[in-house]
């Protein structure tokens, strides 16, 4: 196996731990609330599920960026979706998710327009990694 094709299938493989550790957190969370009586203690494990599935993204999203550079300087779309990946990772992780953990404190509007932001870009975020994993396996494969 080339170096290069070789850094792709890790990048791939980040982008599908991450799509995985983002689609978990989002099922845990709610069964966390119906199985828990006490809600704080649902929020809290929720948000550290949370928490881990960003900071995965995060990784993932250096990873391909890095991968973009490294094995194929000529597939920008690939650092572009990286970089965007990369930027939503952070503002999850130090901006809404810390908000929502502290009930709104540090948001500028409602609890459920941060909620509803966090859950969109939660989304994006696994939409942009499935993506990314499909893209880097699909030119690993043309380049064999």
């Amino acid at each position: 196996m080339s170096r290069d094709r070789f850094i792709r299938n890790a990048a791939a493989l980040w982008c599908a731990v991450a799509t995985g550790t983002l689609m978990f957190s989002a099922v845990v969370a709610p069964m966390l609330f119906d199985a828990l009586p006490d809600r704080q203690t649902a929020g809290r494990i929720a948000a550290r599920g949370f928490e881990a599935a960003y900071i995965v993204a995060l990784a993932a999203a250096l990873v391909v960026c890095i991968a973009s550079v490294l094995a194929a300087p000529r597939r920008a779309p690939n650092f572009a979706l990286g970089a965007v990946m990369l930027v939503g990772a952070a503002v999850q992780l130090f901006w809404i998710a810390p908000s929502i953990s502290r009930h709104g404190a540090g948001w500028p509007g409602s609890f459920v327009s941060l909620h509803a932001t966090g859950g969109g870009l939660h989304v994006v975020l696994a939409v942009l990694a499935l993506v990314l994993a499909w893209r880097l396996l699909a030119e690993s494969d043309q380049r064999a």
